[in-house]
């Protein structure tokens, strides 16, 4: 099955960012929603645009199998 962790980045230009001295990531899933040039991008549109809750109540962002081929025959690159 391969990894189940992907380890990935998408560069964006962008200004202004809503840090805050409290919690410098907050403003991510505001912006996550937003953007989504990631769901946009993934070349297995494995990415969900709404993160599923599990029954244990933790969440999942990737479909790891549809992921898994297309992720192995590019070596984890993205097209």
């Amino acid at each position: 099955m391969g990894p189940s962790i992907r380890l990935a980045a998408v560069y964006k230009d962008i200004e202004d960012l809503p840090i805050s001295d409290n919690n410098n990531h907050l403003w991510i899933n505001d912006f996550y929603k937003i953007c989504n040039q990631c769901v946009k991008k993934c070349m297995a549109s494995a990415i969900f645009e709404e993160a599923v809750v599990l029954d244990d109540g933790s969440k999942q962002c990737i479909d790891y199998k549809k992921c898994e081929i297309p992720f192995s025959q590019n070596k984890g690159g993205m097209v």
